[in-house]
């Protein structure tokens, strides 16, 4: 029964309906010593598995993770309509157990993520993590979609900025996001800010080309 973690979610603010998890098989491992331990963990489920492997300094705060996720079903996991399961590798390193402090940096290979019946391959995700700063970055080189882009992300009190940069190419139609042959390429720059219920956003489209399966662009 997952219901206690459903409550918990709620009293967060997060209403959201958690799939079934009776078959749900955790396995954790712990070896050196308790200030500095090797860790390990195993989830088996119907949803998919998990291997997480790392080492933890609890004097020093640092903590350095890989993990392995294998046909993980993300579009039921959260509720995300057309997205199916994910298989990929990843790794996180950094100091502080504590927000506050946190200095991580990460990286994630996309091995395979479908949606839409399309599994998109070849893209890797890196960034840092620092208390109010947050940079993301990431290469796509599917068959059907290319792309650079990098997005930084900044919190002071209760405002939010928010930086994207970068350039992409996507066969929409091999995509299964449109019915017919059409390739967008674009450069991308945008900004926005929002405080409480305000929202202010500026986004700039360079060398916006569509190229249609008759090889005439617009």
């Amino acid at each position: 029964d997952h219901s206690w973690l459903e409550n918990l979610l709620a009293a967060s603010g997060m209403n959201h309906s958690l799939p079934d998890m009776s078959d749900l098989h955790i396995q954790a491992n712990i070896s050196d010593s308790l200030t500095a331990p090797q860790v390990g963990v195993t989830i088996r489920s119907y949803l998919g598995d998990v291997d997480i492997a790392g080492s933890l300094d609890l004097q020093k705060e640092r903590f350095k993770m890989g993990f392995f996720l294998n046909r993980v079903s993300l579009g039921e996991i959260l509720s995300i309509p057309h997205m199916e399961t994910f298989t990929g590798t990843g790794e996180i390193n950094g100091e502080s157990f504590s927000g506050e402090y946190l200095n991580a940096a990460f990286q994630m290979q996309i091995d395979t993520l479908g949606f839409k019946e399309y599994n998109y391959s070849q893209m890797l995700l890196h960034g840092s993590l620092k208390p109010g700063e947050y940079e993301f970055h990431m290469l796509a080189n599917d068959s059907s979609l290319k792309g650079d882009m990098n997005v930084v992300l900044n919190l002071a009190d209760s405002t939010y900025r928010v930086k994207a940069t970068g350039n992409a190419m996507a066969q929409l139609h091999s995509l299964h996001l449109y019915d017919e042959a059409l390739t967008v390429e674009t450069g991308l720059e945008a900004h926005l800010r929002g405080r409480k219920n305000e929202l202010e956003s500026e986004i700039l489209f360079n060398d916006l080309t569509f190229t249609s399966s008759r090889e005439r662009a617009l």
